[in-house]
């Protein structure tokens, strides 16, 4: 592949409020979320068309597999790094 090449690697596709269920299924979080409109995120990428993969994934790249995978996963580098999962949650 030229080094010019850029790939978009395969990712789990999910809400937010599917991401902040599995950080509570694992961490026990029960904290409240305040959802707020942020002008300069939706810029940044609101406008981006649908993620598409087929690149990489036929260069055998994967995603996590599940929105708890990822999370696990996370966790599993933050905990290497020295981070704890109650640290993580709050």
């Amino acid at each position: 592949m030229p080094e010019s090449r850029v790939v978009t690697l395969p990712a789990v596709l999910c809400s937010m409020q599917a991401l902040i269920d599995a950080i509570r299924r694992r961490t026990g979080a029960t904290g409240e979320v305040i959802y707020a409109p942020d002008p300069a995120l939706e810029r940044g990428f609101g406008s981006y068309p649908p993620l598409r993969t087929d690149a990489a994934s036929s260069l055998g790249f994967v995603d996590d597999g599940s929105i708890d995978q990822l999370v696990e996963n996370v966790l599993i580098r933050r905990r290497d790094e020295g981070v704890t999962a109650k640290e993580i949650s709050q």
